[in-house]
């Protein structure tokens, strides 16, 4: 447990050092960091997230200092639903000011439809990885955020997860403070509704830039004419608006991360790391968002989780990726002229299956050069839209 006393009353401060330091539960389970000045809830989390919880696979339960978890067994079902898959879950909170009224999320996808929806819900609870998706988001002009910080923590976090689930028992007692009731005043009248739109806005502009995720050899060397290619690539579809993701490691996925961070509208987030370890030092220095999966080989799976994949060159590796992708619905383009899969399967489907009816001549597409992928891309990514759901054996009856 990690306990922030972010300059509080001297009572308050004195009574949680009292008990980390001389109870026998918390003294030896407990990291206290007190702050001479206060510097805000979102400066401490972006503390506790990038130097005390390092493990990817971590479960963060967010608790304010002035609530509680009241269900007895709160932490078990938070836990159990973590355990069944989910990696982030959302409430059910009592609210002392309003303690009748009942919170619901309608949904997790593309909230900033509704306003937010009710992603804020208490507690808030997610694996650690998901952290790595918030970058700069708590800053704004080069301060933490002050108001709407729920949002401001939440909405990358519930944008890129696979599996969100809100907890429908009541588990967490919410008792707004007064200084969360002066903040209008603190921060200037309208600023929260501002600043929860502006929180908003972003998101919607991230949701709606596609990925691209940039397949292929692994060993390759900086001078040869297949890193040059996959360099120019990942700076070419930046340059189109595209968000970039690789395996993180080296060879082309190296060289397409490099090449996004030299287009002139790259910014930071654009670059997408998917690895096969927990270690998230593990990825190449051009990645600005890092997902240890600690999955090995399995992690291929991952990779290919983008709107389009393009292929370059490439061993087992990277046909175990166009296999995922192919079965996963996702257009895939072969850029040829460098051998590897990518040569031997383009033009060709990869197997017998209809994955688009309406799609003529379905297959892994195959071009020459960088142009003939981003034409490929603007015609056809968005038909492109099929999503894979379980796979399920249809015995005869």
């Amino acid at each position: 447990m990690v306990y922030a006393d972010d300059a509080s009353e001297p009572i308050s401060s004195e009574y949680a050092r009292f008990q980390i330091k001389y109870d026998m539960f918390f003294k030896d389970k407990t990291i206290f960091v007190p702050n001479d000045i206060s510097v805000g809830s979102l400066a401490n989390f972006d503390y506790f997230y990038r130097n005390i919880a390092v493990n990817p696979d971590s479960i963060i339960v967010n608790v304010d200092n002035d609530d509680c978890l009241f269900d007895v067994d709160a932490l078990l079902k938070i836990k159990k639903e973590f355990d069944c898959g989910a990696d982030v879950t959302v409430g059910s909170c009592l609210r002392l000011d309003k303690p009748l009224k009942r919170y619901h999320v309608e949904s997790f996808k593309e909230c900033w439809k509704r306003n937010g929806d009710n992603i804020w819900l208490h507690p808030k609870c997610f694996k650690r990885y998901l952290c790595n998706w918030i970058q700069d988001g708590l800053i704004r002009d080069g301060k933490f955020i002050g108001v709407s910080t729920d949002y401001a923590i939440m909405l990358p976090i519930v944008e890129h997860a696979e599996n969100p689930r809100q907890i429908k028992n009541l588990i967490y007692l919410f008792d707004p403070s007064k200084e969360n009731s002066t903040k209008i005043l603190k921060y200037g009248e309208g600023k929260p509704l501002e600043m929860r739109r502006f929180l908003l806005e972003r998101g919607r502009k991230d949701h709606e830039k596609k990925v691209v995720a940039v397949i292929g050899d692994g060993n390759i060397l900086p001078e040869s004419e297949e890193y040059k290619a996959a360099k120019s690539l990942g700076r070419a579809l930046v340059d189109s608006g595209y968000k970039v993701q690789t395996g993180g490691l080296g060879g082309v996925m190296e060289a397409a991360l490099a090449g996004a961070k030299e287009s002139e509208r790259y910014v930071h987030g654009t670059t997408i790391a998917v690895i096969p370890s927990k270690d998230a030092n593990d990825a190449n220095e051009y990645a600005d968002v890092v997902v240890p999966t600690g999955l090995d080989i399995m992690r291929n799976s991952k990779v290919v989780d983008a709107n389009a994949v393009v292929v370059i060159g490439g061993g087992a590796g990277t046909l175990s990726e166009i296999s995922i992708a192919w079965q996963k619905f996702k257009l895939i383009i072969a850029l040829k002229g460098f051998g590897g899969w990518a040569d031997k399967l383009a033009g060709k489907p990869l197997d017998s299956r209809v994955r688009y009816p309406k799609v003529e001549k379905d297959s892994i597409y195959g071009v020459m050069t960088i142009e003939e992928v981003l034409r490929l891309l603007e015609l056809n990514i968005d038909k492109y839209d099929r999503k894979h759901s379980a796979i399920k054996w249809r015995k005869n009856k």
